[in-house]
C-alpha cells in the first residue's frame, strides 16, 4: 500500500516537501516513522550532516518533539495505528523564539 509522508520544515530541505513509500498491509504508524528515519538517516549521511535532530522517532521509539497526523488528524493510539492505503502522515515540529 502507498503511504504519503509530509514533511516538516527542516526535513523539506534535507528530502523535499512529501514522499511515497511503498509499506505492507499491517503497517502501524510506528513501523512506518522507523522507515521514515531510515530515508532521514541516508540524506544526512550523504550530506555530512547530523540526522538527530531531523529524525521523527527519538532512540526511545517515542516522537522525537514532533506532531504526526494521519489525514489531519491524531488517532487514538497514535504509534500503534494501523495504516491505510492512500493514508497522508503530516509531521510538524514546534520551534519557540523569534
Amino acid at each position: 500500500m502507498e503511504i504519503t509522508i509530509e514533511f516538516d520544515l527542516s526535513q523539506k530541505k534535507l528530502i523535499g516537501n512529501e514522499k511515497i513509500l511503498d509499506v505492507p498491509d499491517g503497517t502501524t504508524l510506528l513501523d512506518f516513522l522507523e522507515s521514515v528515519d531510515e530515508l532521514i538517516d541516508k540524506a544526512c549521511s550523504s550530506k555530512g550532516l547530523n540526522p538527530d535532530r531531523f529524525r521523527t522517532l527519538n532512540s526511545s521509539s517515542n516522537l522525537n518533539g514532533c506532531i504526526a497526523t494521519v489525514n489531519g488528524q491524531a488517532p487514538s493510539g497514535l504509534l500503534e495505528h494501523c495504516l491505510k492505503d492512500g493514508d497522508i502522515v503530516s509531521l510538524l515540529y514546534g520551534y519557540c523564539g523569534g
